[in-house]
């Protein structure tokens, strides 16, 4: 029995829906049984071969990415400039201060009184800061009271070691007469005993031999002469003519002439005994004399060098006292200072008292106390000024001051003034009355230095200028036109927060006149170091330098290019471009250029860098390359002429800008400096 399906009962029995047709079939359908289709076999080929074509496109796409130029062409956002053609000019620029050429120190010259005291003086009358004075006039009066009272007593002082002096000499012309008299005395002793040594020698020994042999041969001839008559008185006695008496008389006269020659035979065996006896006798006294001789003679050069001594010391004694007497003298003439020249005064006020870092300094004013070398006052020339710079290390090579020779003039003039002085000294100890007035040409000497120290400037002759140079004064519109004249050869630091720093001071002379220029006004100094006029140039930040060769970014179509150059002069804005370099003029060139080589990763190697090649690194990439600023200026500091970064430890060097300093940039360059565009 077929039931049919009761309607769903109504809520609260309030209303009747209409349900439509279609609706209806719908609801019907659910109940019939679904046939499922048969179920196919699943394949996964297509879908790995889909995944590697995928890859495949994928890392091509990738590596033509990276290999080759977006097919869109080159980035919009570079900047590009015509390579054109212009000036590149290297200016030196700094700031220093103004300085008289010619600036003199007025210094007291007055000594300290000594025992301990370091006061020399104090002060009687001063002339006034700043005032204008010209050569003559006076500018101290220091108190010489006491100075004069010194002076006074030690004029007592010399007289009486002059009458010593005198004295001295007196005695010592004495004792040389008395010497003198010795001396001769026993040299008359000593010669006389060389002449009796030479008479006995020569003469008289010979005579005294020939004597006897004289008396030996009449003794002989008389024995002879009474042999024979005694012969004949024998004869004749035999004969009976002679008596007895006469014949002993003849033998008588015999026996006394044998004695006789045996006397004379003795006499003469004793002649060379007593000759030489006689002859050493001789030798000794004129050995005593020669020895007597010397005796006097060093008893004349003692007495004499005791004499020599006295006076000598009493003369130095003198000298002493008399050297104090002219100091004092000296003393009194400086507790007077007049100005050297014509210029203007300047109270001299040392480096720790401008700042309050010393309070012992004495103050120039009446009545204060002032030491022996004090500088008291300044007197700059104020007809020729000159600027004071100081020039960084990495550019002293490029400023050349004058180049001088010598002319001779100091060396003949201290020639000629030495022979007239000569002149004068022989003058005085020629001519009676002179001699006193010898001391009046001291004062003429010392004006003669005055005079070569006025004249220094004729000692040396300037054969080549050096570099033309303008110097700004203050806030003044028109600078002054002058030139290097000096570049110091021995660095100086600049202070101690930057001991490493070396820099060398410049003296720049100003050529033209001026009016109400002043010390120390502050003066900027323009140099042109080097220039190059109508070559191609680019902006600095336009060219990269790394593995040692420089390189730029050229715009050719719609294509970026890199190209090699080699650079010329940088004057730290624009780069000379060598004629030999690949680049024609009025090619794009990309200014950004370092942004666009890290783009395309033309700066890769920059690993391993020492830390300040790291740190200039990070500040390039923050500041950019220099050159944005005025042509010719890197606010007053100068790098090298072309910079270049320390090699890093790859074997890629890292690119920098053409340009960059090598030393750590101020604060000023990297402000000045503006980037290139990311």
């Amino acid at each position: 029995m077929t039931t049919e399906a009761a309607s769903p009962p109504l809520l609260h029995d309030a209303v009747q829906h209409q349900v439509p047709d279609e609706l209806k079939q719908r609801l019907a359908t659910l109940d019939d049984a679904i046939a499922a289709p048969p179920r196919a076999k699943r394949s996964w080929t297509p879908v790995i071969y889909g995944v590697i074509v995928l890859a495949i496109l994928g890392a091509l796409g990738t590596w033509g990415w990276q290999h080759f130029s977006s097919p869109e062409g080159p980035p919009k956002n570079l900047e590009t400039q015509a390579l054109s053609r212009g000036d590149v000019v290297l200016t030196f620029i700094e700031k220093g201060e103004l300085e008289a050429a010619r600036n003199t120190e007025i210094v007291c010259q007055v000594r300290a009184s000594g025992r301990g005291s370091q006061s020399a003086s104090s002060i009687k009358w001063v002339i006034d800061d700043g005032s204008k004075v010209k050569k003559g006039d006076l500018l101290f009066l220091l108190e010489d009271a006491s100075l004069r009272e010194q002076l006074n007593n030690q004029h007592i002082v010399v007289e009486e070691k002059n009458d010593l002096f005198e004295q001295a000499k007196a005695n010592l012309k004495i004792v040389e007469n008395e010497n003198r008299s010795a001396e001769l005395a026993a040299y008359s002793n000593y010669e006389i005993a060389k002449i009796d040594l030479e008479k006995f020698l020569k003469a008289e020994r010979q005579q005294k031999q020939f004597d006897i042999e004289s008396r030996i041969k009449l003794a002989t001839a008389d024995l002879i002469q009474w042999r024979d008559k005694l012969g004949w008185s024998n004869r004749m006695f035999v004969r009976g003519y002679l008596s007895a008496n006469q014949k002993l008389n003849d033998e008588t006269r015999l026996d006394n002439a044998n004695v006789n020659l045996d006397k004379l035979s003795k006499e003469f065996d004793t002649l060379k005994f007593d000759n030489r006896r006689q002859e050493l006798d001789l030798l000794n006294k004129q050995e005593q004399a020669k020895l007597a001789l010397e005796i006097a003679k060093s008893n004349s050069e003692s007495k004499r060098a005791q004499a020599q001594a006295k006076l000598t010391s009493a003369e130095l004694i003198l000298k002493q006292e008399t050297q104090k007497r002219d100091d004092l003298e000296q003393d009194v003439r400086n507790c007077r200072i007049i100005a050297p020249h014509d210029g203007m005064v300047i109270y001299y006020v040392p480096e720790s008292s401008r700042f309050g870092g010393s309070s012992q300094t004495s103050n120039i004013e009446v009545g204060s106390p002032v030491k022996e070398g004090q500088k008291l006052m300044r007197i700059p020339n104020l007809n020729k000024m000159i600027a004071r710079v100081k020039v960084h290390e990495s550019v002293v090579t490029r400023i050349k001051g004058d180049v001088t020779a010598p002319t001779g003039f100091g060396t003949f003039y201290d020639v000629g003034q030495t022979l007239n002085q000569w002149g004068h000294v022989i003058s005085a100890h020629a001519v009676p009355g002179l001699h006193s007035a010898l001391p009046s040409f001291v004062p003429a000497l010392v004006a003669q230095r005055e005079i070569k120290n006025d004249l220094a400037h004729m000692e040396d002759e300037i054969t080549e200028d050096g570099m033309m140079a303008r110097i700004k004064i203050g806030s003044g519109e028109k600078p002054l036109y002058g030139h290097v004249k000096m570049v110091a050869a021995v660095a100086s630091s600049t202070d101690w927060m930057s001991s490493d720093v070396k820099v060398y001071q410049t003296v720049i002379s100003i050529d033209e006149p001026a009016e109400n220029l002043k010390p120390n006004m502050s003066a900027e100094v323009t140099v042109n170091i080097d220039e190059r006029k109508n070559v191609l140039r680019l902006p600095v930040q336009a060219v990269l330098e790394s593995g040692g060769k420089k390189f730029c970014y050229v715009k050719v179509d719609n294509t970026i290019e890199k190209r090699d150059v080699k650079t010329g002069l940088n004057d730290y804005k624009f780069v000379e471009i060598l004629a030999e370099s690949k680049l024609k003029e009025g090619e794009l060139i990309v200014l950004n250029a370092r942004a666009y080589a890290e783009k395309v990763n033309d700066l890769q190697g920059n690993v391993n860098m020492d830390p300040g090649a790291m740190m200039r690194e990070r500040g390039n990439r923050k500041g950019g390359a220099p050159g944005k600023g005025t042509p010719g200026k890197n606010n007053g500091k100068m790098g090298t002429a072309q910079g270049k970064t320390p090699t890093p430890t790859t074997t890629k060097a890292p690119a920098t800008a053409v340009g960059e300093a090598t030393t750590k940039p101020s604060g000023k360059e990297r402000a000045a400096s503006k980037g290139a565009a990311n």
